[in-house]
């Protein structure tokens, strides 16, 4: 099957291209928004623009309230939560004795503090009190039966105190949990869950456990899956409910693990916006729900409703839609404007058969209006040569969008000439460095043969870069060069593998390919710059002994933006080119660019580019330093790579440098993809000792050079 490059695809490919070229893929067959109608200036929010297809909807979106529940000046809330129908606060009320003494608060008695429970009704009680600072805790909960937990946080070593009391107040037990809990609460059968963290740091993990009422000793619930960005926990009306801060609110099975959608905020106006720190959430019969909001000076519930809204939607299809800043971008979009709602539709767990399906409909001349990523796959090559995607640059005229106030990488990804097919409105880059000693010398920034020879005379056992297996380092050695070295003739379709360097790459990528199991020290770094504090400038690399190794291309090595995860482009079939181009010019815009920035991205226009790195440099103000860097999981322990940044360190060297990082960034080369992944996957039976060289590199050419037939 593999010899004939999977067929499927191949058949498809050429499916896909025969009906393009009969149906023009967007031409005399459908009606083309002209370039003339495109908004002006920052995208327009008010009605639909001339020549487009009104296809309002009614669409529902998540609509919020707020409510201030619990008003105070005396002491500060230490548990928040739904109970009984009604809603309940812990409130400390610290009685400690203090005193200004040159400028400064010091106090004059031991700690001594109450905790009082407070009612929406108003009434308020006494719980417990002159308690010491270890008894205070952190949390407080109160349980069915009357009795509450306290849970105290040990912070130094990643781990807490849970202390029952019963309901006259007094301590039950102390148990010690060796995981840091962060929330609790009962479900309706009256089993209580704790939300867990490992301590992991960056790599922190979120669990579950249920929490014996005898002993207060917890079980960790390891059937349940948990996810990136979860933040809070609730009692459902039979299960678990987990908030998580991108997708919504979806109901657990404590017994199973399954896991049920109950408020998703995709393709809504909603942003959890933060009014201090959820200590609660429930969802309601009428499908509403409710965040218990506590910070100091009050607390506060807010209320999410469905509502009808009279949009025209318009669709976005992608793979990453896991990416909050994307996510958050809709939603704010979806906000301001009164004529369009972006609707995401996410790749399920079989990307290729998405893209696939993706290529057909477009193809077929119907598809989405919007791609977010490379949801195309190996199709985008074949798409940008038969016209699939829509021209931007009329769009980027009529707007007054004007390339120089963005960096080259905007712009650059799918350009023909003057014809702009894609657009990337983030540029966070990544590059490899490695052990100037491995290439021996002072030299500087080597070429392909420099460096693959290097490491081929390499003596030392070594690994080349941490998670890197034998695959990746062959595909870091060719993803830069447009015809992979020399082995590619793309005017010929012709292709050879058989030279002296693809062995020597073959050779090298299995040798030093990556092991947790061993201790061999590691020779190269993926180094990626998402500030300008955890930028790298040449004069850092120098005092680090290390020097750039790519990504190489075939005039350099320049920093690389993986356009994957980010790059925006329009069907050239959809009725709703104004509404998707729109969204695109928000993003561009100041507002979009912002967010981009509160989820940590790093903007592509320059004028936001600038105000990036202003934020940045105010981190270390006052002279506090930040440690930036990474922190792995290797053979069940953290391993971390970090390094101080201080305020002196910020040269204007070093912001020369960044902003030069950005100019110089580059999208990786388009249609080498589907023939990387021939290499890759013949590779494989080399490096596991399946085949002999020249038998993979026999197929692989053989695989390779039907390709190059079918899409010459």
């Amino acid at each position: 099957m593999k010899n004939c490059f999977n067929a499927g695809k191949v058949l498809c490919s050429v499916l896909v291209l025969g009906c393009m070229w009969l149906a023009g893929c967007g031409g005399e067959a459908e009606e083309r928004v002209a370039a003339g109608d495109a908004v002006s200036g920052e995208a327009k929010t008010g009605g639909v623009q001339e020549g487009i297809s009104e296809n309002r909807e009614k669409i529902r979106d998540l609509q919020s309230s707020q409510e201030n529940i619990f008003s105070y000046s005396d002491g500060y809330p230490v548990g928040l939560q739904f109970y009984q129908g009604d809603v309940v606060q812990f409130r400390l009320l610290d009685k400690t004795q203090y005193t200004l003494v040159d400028g400064q608060i010091e106090a004059e008695s031991d700690y001594v503090a109450d905790i009082y429970l407070d009612r929406a009704d108003g009434s308020s009680g006494l719980l417990a009190g002159d308690l010491s600072a270890e008894d205070v805790g952190n949390e407080w909960y109160l349980a069915q039966d009357g009795s509450f937990y306290c849970i105290r946080q040990e912070y130094e070593n990643n781990t807490s105190s849970v202390i029952k009391r019963d309901a006259q107040g007094e301590v039950q037990y102390e148990t010690q949990v060796d995981m840091r809990v962060i929330d609790i609460c009962q479900l309706a059968d009256g089993s209580v869950i704790v939300l867990l963290d490992d301590g992991g740091g960056v790599n922190s993990m979120l669990r579950l456990g249920e929490l014996n009422q005898e002993t207060g000793a917890v079980t960790e619930l390891s059937q349940i899956q948990m996810y990136e960005m979860d933040e809070a926990i609730g009692a459902g009306a039979e299960g678990l409910l987990v908030l998580n801060r991108s997708t919504g609110i979806r109901e657990v099975n404590i017994k199973d693990g399954s896991q049920t959608d109950r408020i998703e905020f995709a393709n809504t106006s909603y942003k959890l916006v933060d009014y201090g720190w959820i200590k609660d959430i429930r969802v309601l019969e009428d499908g509403s729900a409710e965040f218990l909001w506590a910070e100091s000076g009050r607390s506060t519930r807010e209320k999410l409703e469905w509502e009808q809204i009279d949009k025209i939607p318009v669709v976005m299809r992608g793979f990453h839609f896991n990416n909050s800043w994307i996510k958050d971008a809709v939603a704010g979009f979806n906000r301001q404007s009164d004529a369009y709602v972006i609707s995401l539709e996410e790749a399920g767990d079989d990307w290729d058969d998405f893209a696939t399906q993706t290529s057909v409909q477009i193809a077929s001349g119907g598809g989405p209006d919007l791609l977010y990523g490379e949801v195309l796959s190996d199709y985008i090559q074949g798409m940008l040569d038969k016209g699939g995607f829509e021209d931007l640059a009329p769009y980027m005229e009529s707007s007054g969008i004007k390339e120089e106030d963005y960096f080259p990488l905007a712009f650059s990804s799918w350009r023909r000439d003057e014809k702009i097919y894609g657009i990337n409105v983030d540029v966070v880059t990544y590059c490899y460095s490695m052990e100037r000693s491995v290439l021996g010398g002072d030299s500087g920034e080597p070429d392909i043969e420099t460096l693959v020879d290097a490491l081929y005379g390499h003596d030392d056992r070594a690994m080349y870069m941490r998670f890197s297996g034998a695959g990746d380092i062959l595909e870091l050695f060719l993803e830069g060069s447009e015809d992979l070295w020399g082995m590619i003739d793309w005017e010929e379709g012709r292709c050879d593998f058989g030279g002296e360097l693809f062995a020597k790459m073959m050779e090298v990528a299995k040798r030093y390919a990556y092991d947790e199991n061993l201790e061999y020290p590691i020779l190269a770094s993926f180094d990626t710059c998402d500030s300008l504090l955890a930028f790298q400038p040449p004069s850092m690399l120098e005092e680090m002994g290390r020097v750039n190794v790519g990504v190489m291309f075939d005039d350099g090595c320049y920093p690389v933006v993986n356009s994957t995860y980010q790059i925006l482009s329009v069907n050239a079939n959809s009725r709703q080119k104004q509404g998707a181009w729109e969204f695109i010019a928000w993003l561009l815009g100041e507002e979009g660019q912002q967010v981009l920035m509160r989820n940590d991205g790093v903007p592509v226009s320059r004028k936001a580019f600038r105000e990036k790195i202003d934020e940045d440099r105010e981190v270390l103000e006052n002279g506090h330093p930040v440690w930036v860097g990474s922190s792995y999981l290797v053979r069940g322990k953290y391993v971390d790579e970090m390094r101080e940044i201080k305020e002196e360190d910020i040269t204007e060297e070093w912001i020369e440098a960044f902003i030069k990082a950005a100019e110089d960034a580059r999208p990786l080369p388009v249609r080498t993809k589907p023939v990387l992944e021939v290499i890759r996957e013949e590779a494989e039976d080399y490096f596991n000792g399946m085949k002999s060289l020249e038998e993979v590199i026999s197929i692989m050419e053989n695989r390779v050079q039907l390709y190059l037939n079918e899409n010459g």
